[in-house]
């Protein structure tokens, strides 16, 4: 099911021209998803030389001017390489403008076979000042341009790889030799990529989609259309996502329609790399390779690079692409204004205007309205420049009346474009009221689960007012007894306390709730939880062990703490660890929930034996279909966490869902209703047995994240987000560094009695025949090439002949092994299932 903030987003996107929406945004980022640059196995032997601005710098030898400051972070990368990136970074510093540094991480590695290179914006972000799409992603660098500061602080705004194995050219003199590939043209292409020409727009399992499961688009999707000129993230096109948009985007039809790359290219909308087969990373975000061939102006973000291809200039498409985006043009900035009681002073409305194009002169303006929902008596006036500064403002005398003031700024710069904040104004405006307030504020907070004793946890929360927050502590007792409230610190928009463990005790229980009081005269009050309070266990860390093995059928519930428990629910034999069933939806500021179960005994690694193995059922809200984990459509998941320090904690492999296995999806999916009070969800009530369990090893060092020798804490994790739940999350039989069974080998073991089966290959279902030493139990198990337990069923003979069948149809095709076992015998065989 898609997130809640897909169905707010598409509402905005999608909603009447006319109508008036208060803007009331929340700015948000997500990662990004590199483009990969492949070898074209031609020789080009071509050359585009720089632009003019180095051409001259060159020619006069004088410093070359720049215009941005990119800072590069470089690992790996050999001398002669940096100095050829370099060349690549001069030419963006020299032809793009920004006030904010450009920092990019570059990586020089071993990439597959072909691949040059990859990048991506680190990150993407919607709603900050300034922006002119509303809900709409923009890359980093290209958003702290236009917000005119950082935005994701000292983070990298552009991450970057390129193949050590490639046979590079990285020299600036001269030209590449029989199958070299420049450098710099390559690092020019894939920094292209990096400050903005990429998108969201993809297929998978058939499907085409945008907004990576958020419901915005990215700025570059904006402008993408078809050769009639169908904007593709009009949901009044094409659905998000389906088929036909799938169809659309492997059409060797699409467009950028950008006004100004168009007009500066002679009335033609730039072409844009869509074959009729979709190629992953390539398709979209690239220029039409046929429309622009090597030794084109305008070849560089072509989808391929072929040797002794050299290209030293963006070309004048992609830097007017650029300058429709936002990486030219005006920034229009303003504070919004917060719900006041103030009736005595003035309302100062103040923005800040700057701009790298010419502005026509009296086109600043403010556009207000007085309690008018019907947008009839909206005023215009002139905003004020402020000396030889770039700040205005326009000030309204005060009234004694209660007042909803809506107000929207623009400005219009000599190319034909008109800036307005909040964006895309009239549509939407800025609201607030000045009138006695009742409402208190707002208290986003992720609980506590556990604590470690003699040490120190935080209290975080978001915690916003509609006319500000004057005071945020936190109440709280230990076993009961009520201790003194400590305050909560505003720091870097989160709230934050210390709560001193150091006196207390492994075993101990502390109760909590979080206080906050706005800065109204009736000092409104909130509290979170709203009623109650948070409670959490201070636990003891035991010693380190080498292992640690549980089935749970006696004990096991003492040597962990969370949110889930050892128990044993209908349809198993046996208690096990088990999450919440059903488990709830993701609430807060972020609407997520973390359920988490942390083994109190820290395990230190070894070489050989860093394995974690265990039973389990997986029921959680499956993700879109081919999407990869830690992707915004990867909704619901478990995943299994290492820590060195209790605090940091990294997946020791990724996190997976019902997809995991077609058992659990059919099993998920075979029981959905409709959720009463989220229409756009669907809950499954499919319960998990033992039927469902599948087994699973884990490579502790395979991450890279912990090393053998490191001492870790292990723990399991459930995470959920707004809509869907299902069942949840059972494991049995833990076996953390237990050395494994016998290896099955190409030598099948000897066995007492024989053992056999068909058809083979087995399309449906497999007949299973043996000879018994006595009647009784017989478990039958089915595992595949990578020792995952897919299948596994119990009889029970009352002959010494055993004669049955299993159902194989649910299996993927390829190679099984076959097991079965009885109270003194095991029998082993391999099988093929085709369907």
């Amino acid at each position: 099911m898609k997130k809640l903030v897909r169905v707010i987003a598409l509402f905005f996107i999608a909603g009447t021209a006319n109508a008036q929406i208060d803007y009331n945004p929340k700015m948000e980022t997500i990662k990004g998803q590199e483009i990969i640059c492949p070898a074209d196995n031609k020789e080009a032997n071509t050359y585009i030389p720089p632009p003019a601005f180095i051409q001259y710098a060159l020619k006069n030898k004088l410093r070359l001017p720049t215009k941005a400051n990119f800072i590069v972070t470089y690992k790996g990368f050999p001398p002669a390489a940096q100095r050829a990136f370099q060349d690549a970074v001069d030419i963006w510093a020299g032809l793009l403008t920004s006030s904010v540094p450009i920092r990019v991480n570059a990586s020089w590695e071993k990439l597959a076979d072909g691949v040059l290179g990859s990048a991506s914006p680190a990150d993407y972000t919607r709603n900050f000042d300034g922006t002119q799409k509303a809900f709409t992603w923009y890359p980093m660098a290209m958003a702290e341009k236009i917000a005119q500061r950082e935005l994701n602080g000292s983070n990298p705004d552009i991450t970057a790889r390129f193949g050590s194995t490639i046979n590079w050219y990285l020299s600036n003199a001269g030209a590449p030799g029989t199958g070299q590939f420049d450098f710099t043209s390559t690092v020019l292409h894939e920094l292209g990529h990096g400050l903005g020409f990429t998108g969201s727009l993809r297929v998978a399992s058939n499907l085409g989609s945008w907004g990576l499961g958020s419901g915005s688009p990215f700025i570059f999707d904006q402008y993408v259309e078809n050769g009639s000129g169908q904007q593709l993230v009009s949901t009044t096109n094409f659905l998000n996502p389906s088929a036909k948009l799938a169809q659309e985007l492997a059409s060797d039809n699409l467009f950028f329609n950008s006004p100004i790359a168009a007009a500066k290219n002679g009335g033609s909308k730039p072409r844009l790399y869509s074959p009729t087969t979709y190629s992953a990373g390539s398709s979209t975000f690239h220029l039409n390779s046929e429309t622009y061939p090597a030794g084109n102006i305008n070849s560089l973000m072509t989808p391929s690079t072929s040797s002794r291809e050299v290209i030293k200039d963006p070309g004048p498409i992609v830097m007017n692409m650029f300058t429709e985006m936002g990486w030219k043009g005006t920034s229009l900035l303003h504070t919004r204004f917060k719900d006041t009681e103030d009736k005595v002073n003035p309302i100062v409305f103040r923005t800040k205007i700057e701009s790298d194009t010419s502005l026509i002169a009296g086109s600043a303006k403010l556009v207000y309205s007085i309690n008018d929902t019907s947008a009839a008596k909206r005023i215009t006036v002139n905003l004020a420049r402020v000396g030889n500064t770039n700040e205005y403002n326009y000030s309204l005398p005060p009234t004694a009346n209660d007042k909803l003031i809506r107000y929207y700024f623009e400005v219009k710069d000599n190319s034909g474009r008109t800036y307005t904040n909040p964006p895309q104004a009239p549509r939407y405006l800025w609201s607030f009221n000045v009138a006695v307030d009742n409402a208190a504020p707002t208290i986003d907070d992720l609980p506590i689960d556990l604590a470690y004793d003699k040490d120190t946890t935080l209290v975080l929360a978001d915690i916003t007012d509609n006319i500000g927050v004057d005071t945020a502590y936190v109440e709280y007792s230990v076993n009961g007894a009520a201790q003194k409230s400590l305050g909560l610190k505003l720091t870097n928009g989160i709230y934050v306390m210390q709560f001193p463990l150091t006196d207390i005790l492994g075993g101990n229980k502390i109760k909590y709730r979080i206080v906050a009081i706005d800065k109204s005269k009736a000092k409104n009050k909130s509290f979170s939880p709203a009623t109650d309070f948070y409670d959490f266990s201070v636990v003891k860390i035991n010693a380190v062990a080498a292992r640690y093995k549980n089935d749970f059928n006696s004990s096991g519930s003492s040597d962990f703490a969370g949110s889930f428990s050892v128990t044993q629910p209908a349809g198993f034999d046996n208690p096990a660890i088990h999450s919440p069933h059903p488990y709830k939806n993701g609430v807060g500021a972020n609407s997520e929930i973390n359920y988490t179960y942390q083994l109190l005994t820290p395990i230190k690694l070894k070489a050989d034996s860093a394995k974690i193995r265990f039973d389990e059922v997986v029921l959680v809200e499956p993700g879109e279909p081919g999407v990869r984990f830690g992707s915004p459509q990867f909704y619901d998941y478990v995943v299994v966490e290492g820590s060195v320090d209790g605090y940091e904690w990294f997946p020791f492999t990724d996190g997976y869902d019902s997809n995991a296995y077609k058992i659990w999806l059919d099993a998920f999916n075979s029981a959905t209703v409709k959720d009463p009070n989220v229409p756009q969800a669907l809950n499954s009530t499919a319960v998990g047995t033992r039927a469902l369990l599948v087994s699973r090893e884990i490579d502790m060092l395979r991450s890279g994240d912990f090393v053998a020798g490191e001492t870790v804490l292990i723990r399991f994790r459930l995470f959920a987000d707004e809509l869907s739940t299902g069942w949840g999350w059972a494991i049995d039989n833990l076996q953390i560094q237990v050395p494994p069974p016998p290896i099955v080998t190409a030598v099948e073991p000897k066995e007492t009695v024989e053992l056999s089966f068909g058809p083979n290959p087995t399309p449906d279902d497999l007949l299973i025949k043996t000879t018994l030493n006595k009647p009784g139990k017989v478990m039958v198990e089915v595992v595949n090439m990578l020792g995952a337990k897919v299948l596994m069923k119990d009889f029970d003979s009352s002959t010494t002949l055993f004669n049955e069948r299993i159902s194989t149809k649910n299996l993927t095709n390829g190679t099984y092994i076959l097991k079965v076992f009885t109270d003194n015998d095991q029998k082993w065989r391999r099988f093929v299932v085709a369907h």
